[in-house]
């Protein structure tokens, strides 16, 4: 493998476990994906806390997907230096994405969700772009930032199709409808048919993302890719829609760790 590959964090923004188990069948050759839990109930925190490399974790004492076991990234100075990791980063840095600059990438953000209109998220990127809903020109400004790149890109994609409203094609306008529901409190009781348009909206990204994958494996440089969501949602169970307050279901996210063309194990440390 490439000693330093390009780095693809995406977020599938609202996107709980089961959604995924059933609607990302697509994705399955590319990796394994574990039922991991979030670090947040909505973007902002959740999106923090990858920035510091804390990813969402798996209670089974797995490499990477555990960061007890074995972290994926880690910054060197900070709590919990004892432990084992993939990528470290230089003391100092101020996130994953100040780290990889300092390593000689190449780093790009892009957001589908209002939150990505905040300086808290959009702050540590050179580059940022906040495309909306809309992952087909989300995934035009990757492949064209990665066409003929001399340098590896770190880059972030946060994915909005597999939130409310869980519409595909084109750019999607935001919907309130979920948290209009939990305002008022309309018990209604679970809602299989909104939890099936998050379904289809995972199984739409999930094909698109592996089109996009099948191109870049076939790039000169590697990708290590970090899939998962920020949080869950709510689709009435127990009363609750939306996300942004604990449930058991909010916390519930896939997160997969792969390369595209070699074992994960193969990739060593930038430094």
């Amino acid at each position: 493998m490439h000693r330093r590959p390009n780095v693809l964090i995406i977020t599938l923004d609202s996107c709980r476990w089961d959604s995924f188990e059933q609607g990302a069948a697509a994705l399955r050759p590319w990796g394994t994906f574990r039922r991991a839990y979030a670090q947040g109930t909505y973007t902002l925190p959740s999106h923090v806390s990858i920035y510091n490399g804390i990813l969402p974790n798996t209670i089974e004492r797995i490499p990477y997907f555990n960061r007890f076991e074995k972290n994926l990234f880690r910054i060197s100075g900070r709590p919990g230096t004892h432990i084992p990791s993939l990528i470290t980063f230089a003391p100092g840095s101020k996130d994953i994405f100040d780290g990889f600059q300092r390593f000689g990438y190449d780093v790009l953000g892009i957001g589908a969700v209002d939150w990505f209109l905040s300086e808290i998220l959009t702050g540590p990127f050179p580059d940022f772009h906040f495309t909306g809903t809309d992952l087909a020109t989300q995934i035009e400004i990757v492949e064209e930032r990665l066409a003929g790149a001399g340098v590896p890109l770190a880059a972030l994609l946060n994915i909005g199709e597999t939130h409310d409203p869980y519409a595909c094609g084109g750019r999607i306008e935001p919907s309130l409808a979920s948290r209009a529901r939990m305002r008022e409190g309309r018990a209604t009781g679970y809602l299989a048919a909104e939890h099936r348009k998050q379904i289809d909206a995972c199984a739409w990204v999930a094909g698109r993302l592996d089109r996009l994958f099948d191109r870049l494996r076939k790039l000169p440089r590697d990708t290590l890719v970090v899939l998962c969501s920020d949080h869950g949602e709510c689709f009435g169970e127990d009363g609750a829609h939306g996300h942004g307050f604990y449930h058991p279901l909010i916390m519930e996210v896939p997160l997969g760790i792969f390369c595209l063309r070699e074992p994960l194990d193969q990739l060593a440390d930038l430094a």
